[in-house]
């Protein structure tokens, strides 16, 4: 997306890295093997906002491909 773009951009940057090492060091880190995406966190709030879900209250979910455990 324009937003990782950004974000490795401005990384790279700051840790003088060339474009797209920021990225793929990111990758390589989520255990999934991919950047989430915009339609991986429409999918989790469709879920929320459907009958389906209608039991769940306060809980918080990582849309991380398994890099963050809680």
């Amino acid at each position: 997306t324009d937003m990782w773009a950004k974000i490795d951009r401005e990384w790279g940057a700051l840790e003088e890295k060339p474009p797209g090492e920021m990225k793929r060091a990111r990758v390589e880190a989520i255990p999934l093997g991919r950047i989430e995406t915009p339609e991986d966190v429409a999918n989790l709030y469709a879920f929320l906002a459907s009958d389906e879900a209608s039991y769940i209250t306060g809980q918080t979910y990582n849309v991380c491909g398994g890099l963050q455990l809680n």
